[in-house]
C-alpha cells in the first residue's frame, strides 16, 4: 500500500544577489563594467518578469496539502527631497553634472512609502507564477477567507502588495468585470501590536537596545569606507556645507531609486565608481546583519510567534480542526531577515566585520540564498521545539496590561 504523505511548504520571497541571473540581458544597466542594478540592496525590482513558472515536481509519495507565503512587499517610493537640500550649494559648470540643478524628485512627498506601479505589477506577476507552478493545487480551491488566509502588516505598500498578488492569483475565478477578478479580504494587526509582522515595532527590548544603540562596526564602516567617499565627492563637486558620510547612503539610495523605476544610471550613479557601489552593498548588509539578523542574539528570536502561527496552521489541518489551505503573508525585507535568522538559514561561518578583507566580503555574496530543506514534520517541529509557543512579551519584556474595570451607570433623560 502506497501511503501518501503530506508536504507542507514555505515560500520565502527574497531580494538576493543569486536570483540576478534569472533577469533578462537587455534589463541589466551597466556604470562602467559593474552591473548597476545587481548592487542596490532591497531597492532593486523582482528579477523575474514573467507570468508564469514551470510546474512544481512533488517528490514521490508526497502531496501538496497546505501553501505558506512569506513575502516582503514590492517596490515602494523613497523620500528624495534631503539629496536637494543637500546639493543645493552645488556651482559645478561641466555639462556632465548640470542635471543636479535640474534634478526634481519625481514623486509627491506624500507618495513616500507606498507601492509604486512597478511593484504592483511585480505582485501581481508573482499571483499569476504561484497559479502556474502550484497549478493542481490551485485549481482545486475556490477562493474563501477560511481555505486562503491573506495577512498584511498595517503598512499600506504591505496591503497594496498583497492585493496585487491576490489579482493575479486569482484573476479569471472571481465575479468582478470582464477579467472575472475576485475580492479578498486582507486582515492586518496595528502597528505596535503586530507580533507576526512587523514585529520590531511589537518589541520594545528591540526597540530601545537593537535599534537605538550605535553599533561599532557600523560605525566604523561608517568612518573607515564612506568617508573617503564622501571626501572625493565634496572635493569634485564643491559641496559646502560638506556631505557626511553618511550621506553616502543617501546616494545610493537614490541611485537604486532611478535604476529601479526608471532604469537611469546617468543621475545619482553617476557619482559612484564601481568600488563604491560595492562599498555600499556591503555596508547594507552589515547593516542588515546587526539589526535583523545574526548580529544580535535577539534577532534570532523575534520571528517566534510568526513560526508558532505557521506550526498550529498546519497541525490544525493535520487534525481536521481547520480548513486552511493556504496562508499568505505580506510584510517587509526584516520579516524575512527575522524568520531566516531563527531558522538558522544562510548563516556566516564568522561575524561580519567592518574590516574585513575583500576575499571574505567575496564568500560572503557568493553564498547560495536558495537553500532547500526536506524533512519530516515531527523532525521540524522537534527542531524548532524551544521557539514553539515562545513567550514574545517576556523576550520583548512587553508591560503586563491592567484591565481596569469600569462601572456601569446609567443616565437618565427626559
Amino acid at each position: 500500500m502506497v501511503l501518501s504523505v503530506p508536504r507542507f511548504i514555505i515560500l520565502v520571497a527574497l531580494f538576493s544577489n543569486v536570483f540576478w541571473s534569472c533577469l533578462l540581458k537587455h534589463e541589466i544597466l551597466y556604470v562602467s563594467s559593474l552591473e548597476v542594478i545587481a548592487h542596490i540592496g532591497t531597492k532593486r525590482p523582482y528579477p523575474i518578469v514573467t507570468d508564469t513558472s514551470p510546474p512544481l515536481q512533488v517528490p514521490e509519495n508526497c502531496e501538496l496539502k497546505q501553501l505558506h507565503l512569506v513575502s516582503r512587499h514590492a517596490g515602494d517610493i523613497i523620500k528624495f527631497d534631503v539629496l536637494k537640500i543637500l546639493f543645493a550649494s552645488f556651482s559645478h559648470d561641466s555639462e556632465e553634472m548640470s542635471w543636479i540643478k535640474s534634478w526634481k524628485n519625481p514623486f509627491k512627498i506624500s507618495s513616500a512609502g507606498l507601492l509604486s506601479h512597478d511593484g504592483e505589477k511585480e505582485l501581481y506577476l508573482m499571483g499569476k507564477r504561484s497559479k502556474s507552478r502550484y497549478r493542481e493545487f490551485w485549481e482545486n480551491i475556490t477562493y474563501a477567507s477560511n481555505l486562503v488566509d491573506f495577512s498584511s502588516s498595517a503598512a499600506p505598500r504591505s496591503g497594496q502588495s498583497g492585493f496585487a498578488y491576490a489579482l493575479g492569483l486569482f484573476e479569471g475565478q472571481g465575479s468582478l468585470g470582464n477579467s472575472s477578478l475576485q475580492s479578498v479580504y486582507i486582515h492586518t494587526e496595528p502597528t505596535g501590536l503586530d507580533k507576526e509582522l512587523a514585529m520590531k515595532k511589537a518589541c520594545p527590548k528591540w526597540l530601545s537596545t537593537v535599534a537605538r544603540r550605535k553599533n561599532h562596526e557600523i560605525v566604523t564602516y561608517i568612518k573607515e569606507k564612506l568617508s573617503p567617499i564622501a571626501d572625493r565627492i565634496n572635493q569634485k563637486l564643491g559641496i559646502t556645507p560638506p556631505l557626511e558620510p553618511i550621506h553616502v547612503d543617501y546616494i545610493h539610495r537614490a541611485c537604486g531609486f532611478e535604476v529601479a523605476f526608471f532604469r537611469n544610471t546617468t543621475t545619482w550613479c553617476s557619482l559612484l565608481t564601481d568600488t563604491d557601489l560595492l562599498t555600499m552593498e556591503y555596508f547594507n548588509d552589515i547593516q542588515h546583519y546587526y539589526l535583523y539578523s545574526y548580529g544580535n542574539r535577539l534577532n534570532s528570536l523575534l520571528a517566534c510567534q510568526l513560526i508558532t502561527s505557521f506550526v498550529h496552521a498546519v497541525d490544525d489541518g493535520l487534525a481536521g480542526k481547520s480548513e486552511i489551505k493556504s496562508v499568505l503573508r505580506f510584510a517587509h525585507a526584516e520579516t524575512i531577515y527575522f524568520l531566516m535568522t531563527l531558522l538558522n538559514m544562510n548563516k556566516d561561518e564568522h561575524l561580519l566585520k567592518a574590516n574585513d578583507p575583500q576575499k571574505k566580503i567575496a564568500s560572503h555574496d557568493d553564498k547560495n540564498d536558495r537553500t532547500q530543506l526536506f524533512c519530516p514534520w515531527s523532525k521540524f517541529k522537534k527542531i524548532l521545539d524551544k521557539v514553539i509557543g515562545c513567550d514574545f512579551e517576556g523576550i520583548c519584556r512587553i508591560k503586563k496590561r491592567v484591565k481596569s474595570s469600569i462601572q456601569e451607570k446609567h443616565f437618565h433623560f427626559d
